[in-house]
């Protein structure tokens, strides 16, 4: 409590100023909006990353006997491994799969194929946007598809070099948001060019200074919840301000602090 006192406090002594600089409500809801399309991507690279290397070693049967394209879904709260393969036009699913990430188990209940199939055809159509500027760069990427809010299919593609996390690297991703079908793309977000590594001390706060326009970028976020998650503080500074990640994990919330 003392340091969320702290903090506090720091909060009513930094004056605000009177630009165009300042935390707006726009770029609050935009701020949490960021923060928890971090989280959700995490979540997802974690499950992707534990259902293939269960099924690398076989624990849902042969591997020939899966589908060869891998997604993640959230049913009931829980995070559900799919493997499928689909027809050219991701109209109809051909071969069929589902695991149960938390019990490492096949699952048997219905799914909403037609669902899944929207994400996976998001997912091609996103990498096919960005792909070339990858390849030219020689740079390579892990792609990530989602359901977000209800409201959209979200596709990103991550640089390897960030995920691996030593040293620490920013930046360098794209992002495609989908209308939920997976049909329509709305928008397109390109930090391409903002690949770099972050300095970070073996102890004390971890500060990032942000290259977003308005609020953090995608990997920024990522990186400090990553941290925090090993028990780090961290801060990110951006033109309007300071926010600081207090607590740790889920339970972790910003506190922002204004110029």
């Amino acid at each position: 409590m003392a340091g969320l006192a702290w903090l506090a406090l720091a909060f009513l002594a930094i004056p605000r100023v009177g630009s165009a600089q300042v935390f707006t409500p726009a770029r609050a809801q935009s701020f949490d909006r960021g923060d928890r399309e971090s989280r959700a991507l995490l979540s997802n690279l974690r499950c992707a990353q534990g259902v293939a290397n269960l099924r690398a070693r076989g624990a849902f049967g042969p591997v020939d006997s899966l589908g060869r394209t891998g997604q993640c879904v959230v049913i009931d709260g829980k995070r559900i491994g799919v493997f499928l393969d689909a027809d050219s036009l991701f109209t109809r699913v051909t071969r069929f799969a589902a695991v149960d990430f938390a019990t490492r188990s096949r699952r048997t209940a219905p799914l909403d194929t037609a669902a899944i199939l929207a994400v996976a055809k998001a997912e091609l159509a996103g990498q096919m946007e960005g792909l070339k500027a990858y390849e030219d760069a020689k740079r390579q990427y892990s792609p990530f598809a989602f359901r977000f809010d209800g409201d959209s299919i979200e596709v990103w593609m991550i640089p390897e070099a960030v995920l691996l996390g030593q040293p620490l690297t920013v930046g360098g991703e794209r992002g495609y948001i989908f209308s939920p079908d997976g049909r329509t793309l709305v928008r397109r977000i390109d930090d391409f060019g903002e690949l770099r590594t972050i300095a970070a001390p073996d102890t004390g706060t971890v500060s990032i200074s942000s290259h977003g326009r308005d609020v953090p970028t995608l990997t920024e976020f990522m990186l400090a919840n990553a941290l925090n998650e090993q028990g780090r503080m961290v801060s990110i500074s951006t033109p309007w301000g300071q926010a600081v990640l207090v607590g740790t994990g889920a339970s972790a919330r910003w506190l922002q602090l204004t110029r």
